[in-house]
């Protein structure tokens, strides 16, 4: 867009039932971003089909990388968006390992000093 040049009218955007016609969810959410990125911001019902068209290829087996170069998103954000993570869960993160007890595999539950497990513990902070 050129500086001083308003953005187009967002009821120029595609309709979101036309969106959804398009049956590739790489495709489809692909076009969603584009008209993010032209109009400065997605209609609710846009906004929808983006979420579930990217939760749709990460089912199908995508790489969040993979995704976001294809629609022009950060992992980070795909992630955000379709609630799955880029990372593995955190017993098995290097975090995990660091804080293994001492001659511990790294498969091993992380331990406080006092003995007690991370994981246990958070749980019955959370409860």
């Amino acid at each position: 867009m050129v500086p001083g040049a308003s953005k187009p009218r967002l009821d120029a955007a595609p309709s979101a039932a036309e969106i959804a016609s398009i049956t590739d969810p790489i495709e489809r959410a692909e076009r969603i971003s584009r008209v993010a990125q032209t109009f400065g911001t997605l209609p609710g019902a846009l906004a929808k089909l983006r979420v579930e068209a990217l939760a749709e290829a990460r089912a199908a087996g995508h790489a969040v990388a993979a995704l976001a170069a294809w629609v022009g998103l950060s992992p980070g954000r795909i992630s955000q968006l379709t609630g799955m993570k880029t990372r593995p869960d955190a017993s098995t993160s290097s975090l995990a390992h660091i804080c293994a007890a001492p001659g511990a595999p790294p498969s091993a539950p992380a331990k406080t000093a006092a003995g007690a497990d991370f994981h246990t513990l958070a749980a019955e902070a959370t409860a």
